[in-house]
């Protein structure tokens, strides 16, 4: 006998929102591993029916947010309409304002179910949560709702300037940051989705992650160049920007790479200073005639243009950046691109796939891991190391630090791929005399440096990253090959700084104790708590890296027993077919529990 759905919206709602939680956990971790969204789905009865629930949320059971908190947001939404400015335009066919109303009422439906999900006071701390525009679904107003860490979130930079007027009754909303784009575009799919027959039914239906940055870098640089000119949305022209950089930045000019600077602004912004005016536009859309052009731009003078046209070039001259209204694009290598803002990187984008850019050295997180390495290091040469790391982090032309247990012995062993020096205190001024030379720093963590423009050697490992040159996959097979204590600082000439290795957050082995208890606590009980043992099931998955062979086959054992008692409750319910758990290679105790870091 198969679980019946109370709060029932449409047959297939379950699948949706599972599938859904998925494509939402692999979009959001390529941008940001931090992130773990959570997923869930209201649905507001729009029409007169006795037979169904005003309200309903999946899922309705064991759940901090239940279906009745949203069974006003209908009358809500009638007064919301009025607050928009938008609501006193008044459209000259019947067809045309039936169609504003509607979308202004669902938009209403919208905000208010926001509201509804902000206010509740079971609302999980540190969590932000967004929801997709509803879609009219078997009677009732359909929304999904995408939950993330506000501490990833706010980790990241963003523009301020989130609407754009186009008149005093009318604006539309931009992207702050790439996060926000890929939140816009990832909850514009969903709407997609659920017009979809049987939302649900195919739980491979969607865009792929790929496909969905690429529409968000789309609408980030559109962002900037609508705040740059509102015209530009009116002649249809700004999305034409994020593929146009792509190829003039894929693009060689007698074999080099592009290099170059384009500053995206309105023609007459004061904040310019203009050295050379061409004679004609040139369109922005023309790749070889850009292409060209970039040979002229440099650091100090670069391309003036808007989304469209190109009218010369110029610098920045007094610019605050209050208006917002002012950007670079710059192109870095072949295929390799950033937007700035107020020299502020907002979005990297590498063979035509947007990041988020990569963050200077993180000094913290840097300073324990370091202590966590290095056992028995004082906190006066950890914080040397970390001065030296921030010094590195400053090159313009990247460099790689090596801090090693046997950096004495290993001089000797590279003497004919470095420069052995006599062991001296390396200091954050001599580094950056040291650092203009190819090939690593060999230091200890003392501080000690031995040789310089060394060429690290190692065996090949599937660990490396092609896609990030040389000087990081060189860092990522010396150390892969060391039986010491070792660590490596690699700036990159593009900006950005690896650690290597990148230890992840230490845990409590307590912690990993009381979710096997409470797996335990549920196997026993009467029934299966479903909603929460997909949780604690969860728990483990995102955190099996720290699951040790004892674990690991508690694990199993007590996700088998409970996957039987659903069955056996439930013949019906969907199960997640998911891999035994194993021991990580690379897990070390004494690195990632905390009981035992001290």
């Amino acid at each position: 006998m198969g679980r019946t759905i109370e709060h029932f919206i449409w047959g297939y709602q379950l699948l949706f929102r599972v599938s859904q939680e998925c494509r939402a956990k692999t979009l959001f971790q390529s941008l940001d591993e931090r992130f773990n969204p959570e997923v869930f789905v209201v649905g507001v009865l729009a029409e007169e029916r006795q037979d169904r629930y005003s309200a309903c949320v999946e899922p309705e059971e064991d759940f901090w947010i239940e279906s009745e908190v949203f069974k006003d947001v209908l009358a809500r939404a009638r007064y919301t309409v009025g607050t928009y400015p938008e609501s006193e335009i008044l459209q000259s066919h019947p067809v045309a304002q039936k169609r504003q109303d509607e979308g202004l009422f669902k938009r209403a439906v919208q905000d208010v179910v926001s509201e509804v999900i902000a206010a509740h006071p079971s609302k999980p701390e540190g969590i932000r949560y967004f929801p997709s525009f509803p879609v009219l679904l078997d009677g009732f107003l359909v929304s999904l709702v995408v939950g993330l860490q506000e501490e990833v979130l706010d980790s990241h930079g963003a523009l301020q300037i989130g609407r754009v007027n186009l008149h005093e009754y009318r604006s539309y909303k931009v992207p702050v940051s790439l996060i926000d784009a890929v939140v816009d575009e990832y909850l514009s799919d969903i709407v997609g989705e659920l017009l979809k027959p049987d939302p649900g039914a195919d739980v491979m239906a969607g865009k792929s992650p790929d496909e969905i940055l690429r529409a968000a870098g789309r609408r980030m640089v559109a962002g900037a160049a609508q705040r740059v000119d509102t015209c530009l949305n009116q002649e249809g022209c700004e999305g034409i920007l994020f593929d146009a950089v792509n190829r003039i930045a894929s693009m060689k000019h007698e074999r080099a790479a592009a290099v170059g600077r384009l500053l995206l602004a309105r023609e007459d912004h004061q904040g310019l200073a203009r050295t050379l005016t061409f004679d004609s536009p040139i369109g922005v859309n023309s790749a070889r005639a850009m292409r060209k052009l970039l040979q002229l731009a440099s650091r100090d003078v670069a391309i003036h243009s808007n989304a469209r046209d190109a009218w010369g070039l110029a610098a920045i001259g007094d610019y605050d950046g209050k208006g917002e209204d002012l950007y670079e694009i710059n192109v870095l290598d072949h295929n390799h691109w950033e937007l700035a803002h107020c020299g502020e990187p907002l979005m990297r984008v590498r063979d035509g796939l947007p990041e988020l850019p990569r963050a200077d050295v993180n000094s913290e997180k840097l300073r324990i891991d370091i202590l966590r390495i290095f056992k028995g290091i004082t906190e006066e040469k950890t914080l040397l190391v970390v001065s030296l790391a921030e010094t590195a982090a400053k090159e313009k032309h990247g460099t790689t630090l090596v801090i090693s247990n046997e950096a004495a012995t290993e001089a000797t062993r590279l003497q004919n791929e470095a420069t052995l020096v006599r062991p001296c205190p390396l200091t954050p001024e001599l580094l950056q005399r040291l650092t203009s030379i190819d090939g690593a720093v060999l230091l200890g963590p003392d501080g000690t440096c031995y040789a310089i423009g060394v060429i690290l050697d190692g065996m090949a490992t599937d660990a490396g990253n092609p896609a990030r040159g040389a000087r990081y996959n060189s860092a990522i097979r010396y150390i892969k090959s060391q039986n010491s204590p070792c660590m490596a600082i690699v700036v990159s000439e593009d900006g950005g700084v690896d650690v290597v290795p990148d230890l992840r957050a230490p845990i409590r082995k307590s912690a990993i104790e009381g979710v096997m208890e409470e797996m335990d606590a549920i196997l026993a009980a009467e029934h299966v708590n479903r909603r929460r043992y997909r949780q604690l099931a969860e728990w483990l998955r995102d955190n099996r890296f720290y699951l040790q062979r004892e674990h690991c086959e508690r694990a199993n054992e007590l996700v088998a027993s409970i996957d039987k008692r659903i069955s056996e409750e439930d013949p019906e319910a969907p199960t997640i077919v998911q891999g035994d758990f194993e021991p990580h290679p690379e897990f070390d105790p004494c690195l990632y529990y905390e009981e035992e870091l001290g």
